[in-house]
């Protein structure tokens, strides 16, 4: 703290420093004494400036150093008093006089331990002094906890001086701690009786006058010490908290204000304001005051109100984030846990909510709120039976509770257990006849076990007791929908609607209506009716996201899965997809960020484990996808496809003994595995096991008769053994069970090597009929057709691979070439559009130069070439290009030299002839 700090808290400071210290030995000089009338006047910023006035002409004045240090201590600037009462130690002052104050100054700094050890008494202390030393040491143990030794210290200032007060109001600090509030009562009386104008008696009483639920009292306590000691903070604080417990909102606001306005730091104050401002709905206030307390102290209680807005707001992930920072100091509270353990069941996460409310079972044992909600919580997580139990308890300790009966009736339709469910339901609506959310459960229950007469005549019974309530007549329809009876259905939805046109449930269940009639136009201005009303609803999200999958339209379908999750994050149902549909476009590491999140809020959750290893082994996070598939295979150990899972990450990682054991296991559970069979034979193939492999590939074809795989494993199997023509016939076969990539190419290389030019075309032709835009397999094919010379053809091929992938520079420059072997001016437009793409390539640089040169803009064409051979001199054919070039523009003897360096290279390179019969046109010429 500097010395700028505010002078305003100036009245108390000498009453601090004359019950800290005793009276004045040192020697004073005049201006020291100056000082101190100051000081005494209320003038601190002018007793400050005189001592530093005098220290600036005598720094070793040990009497201005301790005063200064002394009001930097009332002022709360504890560092630069503990410098100048160091100072004052050094330069001879007695001990009595900077001893205590030095300690204060460094208890106040949190520094205990270094208090403590200032805190020794000497033989030739003053029993005074002992006393004070006393008990300084009882409040610095006390704050470490260490009550018992406290209480000593304070019994050893009593010895040293009877009835010592600072002692007595230790021990009643120590009592209050303890919960011993008859014993502190009679302290502080016997404190009070002895000296009323005692603050902190009166402060303390305050304390515990609150402890014991008598606010009135509690706050005529805190008046007292207020009104005794004015400029002291702390008694204004409690009194602030008490107005606002006992609704006196205004009258704490007035005094918080009033202490933040003389510039105080204390950030209790700071929070208290942000409890007014929630009392009196400020929210918005509230919360930037408790962010900003956050952001700079560690105080739990922001943490908890900050979660308990975020609830209020469902905002899940932030009521975590600070619920759980609460619960860091306070792990035994069972009101927080509550309230976190709702938030992790709201975020889908019942696991996570079984782990905050387990440990406190005992605690919150007698609590039928809290053993629902466990009860709920195990039944989420898979602990079935456990969550019963807790039901069943809470439902024994309130039987007659109409919000534990309902609590019990959810338990039980999570968990399954509808015949049970039913009569619970019942039960509510027996003792509450008009509770709707029972009798809306007791309709969705029966609607999902298909009893839906019974849904429709509960239903029925709903609106009966309340016509005008839409939610009756909407579930009336949901009940004769699922009877088959869909014209009743719509006319009970839009009866919903005339009754609320704002009762989005309806709208969503006309919608569905019309996706299951097969009118999408009418479902999609459904679901956007639904979202200008409610932009969240996860109902119309979802809905808009299948209108895009069955329309095929991949841009829509992403935009809607990204708009859905951004509204409700962790669900797993929209972050599966939208994470698969990143892996599907190779946004990798936007995938991860989705499954981590959703590994954070269902940690158990198979899909999401599936997930996590498989977006984490795509980017390259091999170790940290074991890892996720390991815990997939403990939860399901019977999950054949979660071993092979696991063993293709143990491949990668070279564990091919794990790897093994994995797929070994995988084919105990299922010897027909079509994913086990498929790795193994792979195994197989890499191992050199070849006739492994064709058993395997044959097994791989039998399980599945109408997959191409197995046949492309024996293929490959009958390729390793040489067996050309067996392998044709089964790569072949793949072809004929379905479009496969690797099967066509491999039938292909087979056919291209034994010079059957159109079946091997024939081959690529297949699997381009059923993958039209693969560039490369295009690519391919028409590499293939220059290599026997069909210029026209693969033109043709180029121009369909550049439909799929019209950024491809290299597309666009083996283009350019083809063009310029036919002379045509297509060529320089190709040329230039791939030098745009790519100005950096050389060979680019040069297609582009070349086609300037061969079809009449020659400077210009030299200029590229000139680049190009800048950057490629070890390409033969652009140093060729450009002594052409070169020898076009006049400059034959350029040309000539660059053409002999180049020959005599020995170099073989495409254009050599050419350059050869340029190199003796120009000897001829030069030679004429």
């Amino acid at each position: 703290m500097s010395n700028s700090k505010p002078f305003g808290a100036v009245p108390w400071i000498w009453l601090l420093i004359s019950l800290l210290l005793a009276p004045w030995a040192l020697a004073e000089t005049p201006d020291v004494a100056k000082a101190r009338a100051y000081l005494d006047a209320g003038k601190a910023r002018t007793a400050v400036i005189t001592l530093k006035n005098r220290l600036q002409e005598e720094p070793e004045d040990a009497a201005a150093r301790l005063l200064l240090g002394r009001i930097y201590l009332g002022m709360r600037d504890f560092p630069s008093a503990e410098k100048e009462l160091e100072r004052a130690r050094d330069l001879g002052a007695q001990r009595e006089k900077w001893l205590p104050a030095l300690a204060e100054a460094r208890l106040r700094q949190g520094r205990l331990e270094e208090a403590l050890g200032l805190l020794d008494p000497a033989e030739a202390d003053t029993a005074a002094l002992k006393a004070r030393i006393a008990v300084l040491r009882g409040r610095i143990l006390g704050s470490q906890g260490r009550a018992e030794e406290a209480g000593e210290a304070y019994d050893r200032a009593t010895h040293h001086k009877e009835g010592f007060l600072p002692a007595q109001l230790g021990h009643a600090r120590l009592a209050l701690k303890a919960g011993e509030q008859e014993r502190a009562e009679k302290l502080l009386q016997r404190i009070r009786k002895r000296d009323p104008e005692r603050a902190k008696a009166w402060l303390l009483t305050g304390k515990l006058r609150f402890g014991q639920g008598k606010a009135q009292g509690a706050a005529t306590a805190y008046e007292r010490a207020v009104e005794l000691d004015p400029e002291n903070p702390r008694p204004a604080l409690g009194l602030a908290a008490v107005r606002l417990a006992i609704g006196e909102t205004a009258a704490s606001r007035e005094v918080v204000q009033k202490w933040l306005d003389k510039g105080i730091t204390s950030p209790r104050f700071r929070f208290l304001k942000a409890l007014i401002a929630l009392r009196q709905d400020r929210a918005d206030e509230a919360r930037s005051i408790l962010e900003s307390l956050v952001a700079r102290h560690e105080l739990p209680p922001a943490h908890l109100h900050l979660g308990r807005l975020a609830f209020q707001e469902e905002r899940y992930e932030t009521a975590v984030h600070h619920l759980r920072r609460y619960r860091e100091h306070h792990p035994d509270k069972v009101p927080p846990a509550k309230l976190l353990a709702v938030t992790w069941l709201r975020k889908g996460a019942p696991e996570r909510a079984v782990q905050v409310l387990a440990p406190l079972r005992q605690a919150g044992r007698q609590d039928p709120g809290f053993l629902a909600l466990l009860g709920r919580s195990r039944i989420g997580a898979g602990a079935a039976d456990a969550g019963f139990r807790d039901l069943q308890e809470a439902a024994r300790i309130a039987p007659k509770d109409k919000g534990i009966r309902a609590q019990v009736a959810l338990g039980y339709l999570a968990g399954g257990r509808t015949q049970k469910a039913v009569p619970a339901l019942q039960k509510v609506i027996e003792l509450n006849p008009d509770q709707v959310g029972a009798r809306y459960l007791l309709v969705l229950n029966h609607v999902q076990a298909k009893n839906f007469a019974k849904a429709a005549a509960a239903a029925e019974e709903l609106v009966k007791r309340d016509p005008d309530n839409p939610v009756g007549q909407n579930l009336v329809g949901l009940a004769v929908w699922g009877e088959g009876k869909t014209e009743r259905a719509r006319k009970q939805f839009r009866s919903a609607l005339d009754a609320a046109p704002d009762f989005q449930g309806a709208r969503l269940n006309l919608a569905r209506m019309d996706l299951q009639a097969g009118m999408p136009e009418e479902a999609r201005n459904r679901f956007k009716r639904v979202l200008d009303k409610e932009p969240d609803n996860r109902g119309a999200l979802l809905g808009m996201v299948e209108l895009a999958k069955r329309a095929e339209d991949k841009k829509a379908y992403g935009r809607w899965l990204e708009r859905a999750w951004s509204a409700h994050a962790p669900d797993p149902a929209i972050g599966l997809k939208l994470a698969r549909l990143r892996v599907e476009k190779g946004n990798l590491l936007p995938a991860l960020e989705i499954a981590r999140d959703l590994e954070g809020a269902h940690p158990d959750d198979p899909r999401v484990l599936a997930l996590l290893g498989r977006v984490q082994q795509a980017n390259g996070n091999l170790a940290s996808a074991a890892t996720a598939l390991e815990r997939l295979v403990e939860l399901r150990p019977q999950s054949p496809g979660a071993r092979v899972s696991l063993a293709k990450v143990h491949r990668s990682r070279d564990k091919r003994d794990a790897a093994g054991k994995q797929i070994d296991k995988a084919l105990e559970l299922d010897p027909e595995h079509a994913g086990a069979l498929l790795l193994r034979a792979r195994m197989a193939l890499a191992d050199g096991e070849d006739g492994r492999a064709l058993e395997l590939g044959e097994r791989l074809s039998r399980a599945t008769p109408e997959s191409p795989m197995g046949q492309l494993v024996m293929g490959q199997a009958h390729v390793k053994a040489g067996e050309k023509e067996a392998a044709e016939k089964a790569f072949q076969a793949a072809l004929e069970r379905g479009p496969n990539r690797p099967a066509a190419l491999a039938l292909f290389r087979i056919r291209q090597g034994q010079g059957r030019v159109a079946e091997a075309e024939a081959a690529l032709q297949r699997w381009l009929e059923a993958r039209p835009g693969d560039a490369d397999v295009r690519v391919l094919l028409a590499q293939y057709r220059q290599s026997q010379d069909d210029t026209g053809g693969a033109i043709q091929a180029y121009e369909k691979a550049l439909e799929s992938a019209p950024e491809r520079p290299s597309l666009l420059n083996n283009l350019a070439w083809l063009y310029l072997k036919q002379d045509d001016p297509q060529a320089l437009a190709y040329a230039r559009k791939a030098h745009e793409l790519a100005p950096d390539r050389p060979e680019i640089t040069d297609t582009l130069g070349w086609a300037h040169v061969r079809l009449g803009q020659v400077q210009k064409g030299l200029r590229l070439l000139e680049d190009a051979a800048i950057h490629a001199p070890h390409i033969p054919s652009i140093r060729y290009h450009r002594a052409a070039a070169l020898a076009k523009t006049g400059r034959e003897g350029e040309a000539r030299e660059e053409l002999v360096q180049l020959l005599d290279s020995d170099k073989a390179f495409n254009d050599a002839e050419e350059a050869r019969s340029l190199l003796r046109s120009l000897k001829e010429e030069s030679g004429r």
